[in-house]
């Protein structure tokens, strides 16, 4: 059945304006260019979604080509429905739960001071169907320029794919601090997240994964035995609730805690 919803949580973004895909250097100003130039470049840098939105034009001033962002979409779809063509691909069950949280999460944002909105970033977790099975995608979305009154004027928006692979959620946090934020899909409340922190070893050994390297070569690196770093990873594997090194690897960069 065709999803005739739309996505809400964007609802501040008028659909109906016309999508510039790569750039739309008229709409912006002469300082807003040079954030256009650094999402193009992050975007090639590192293969990731990458868009930004001007908040007060209500409109798309980059939108990079990837894959997961696009759901097989052309530029002439995305040009015609903007980011209303994504809900087609979001299961139906799954846009409703973001619909209906999407009220509290303005409102969070409306209600936060200054100095804190401009750090906070927002995670969504939820799956996309293409031509194959649905696949968890994030979308991390961050204000990065105010107007002179403290008011909200570019956003920047990244899609990756998701460490997890459950229901759709919505988070918020302050990227690198223990500061983590869950909105509840029954009553629509904030819960504080408190992950436990890890060692400085067992960070140390995350980062040498991340570089490929195997277990007896961290073992050497570190100057540990192999059954040290064997431990580490079962400590990191109960920490973070994950099933190997790959998904602990995802969660510590999907966080910024790394």
């Amino acid at each position: 059945m065709e999803n005739k919803q739309n996505l809400h949580i964007f609802e501040q973004i008028n659909m109906d304006q016309p999508v510039e895909i790569k750039e739309n250097k008229q709409a912006a100003q002469p300082h807003i260019e040079y954030y256009i130039e650094a999402a193009h470049s992050f975007a090639a840098m590192s293969y990731q979604g990458v868009y930004l939105l001007d908040l007060v034009d209500n409109r798309y001033l980059y939108m990079s080509d990837y894959p997961l962002m696009r759901c097989g979409m052309t530029d002439e779809e995305v040009l015609s429905n903007g980011l209303d063509s994504l809900a087609a691909h979001i299961p139906q069950e799954e846009l409703a739960l973001l619909n209906d949280i999407a009220g509290t999460v303005r409102s969070a944002y409306a209600n936060m001071p200054p100095q804190i909105r401009a750090r906070m970033m927002l995670y969504l977790n939820f799956h996309v169907v293409g031509d194959r099975r649905p696949i968890m995608v994030c979308h991390k979305m961050k204000l990065i320029h105010f107007d002179p009154s403290g008011n909200p004027r570019l956003l920047l928006g990244l899609v990756a794919p998701s460490p997890y692979d459950g229901a759709a959620s919505i988070m918020a946090g302050i990227p690198g601090t223990d500061h983590r934020y869950s909105c509840s899909a029954e009553d629509h409340s904030w819960h504080l997240i408190r992950p436990e922190r890890l060692s400085p070893d067992e960070l140390t050994m995350l980062r040498l994964s991340i570089q490929g390297h195997s277990i007896e070569s961290i073992a050497d690196l570190m100057c540990k035995s192999v059954d040290t770093i064997k431990y580490y990873r079962r400590q990191v594997f109960q920490k973070l609730n994950v099933k190997n090194i790959p998904e602990a690897i995802a969660y510590v960069t999907h966080y910024c805690l790394i």
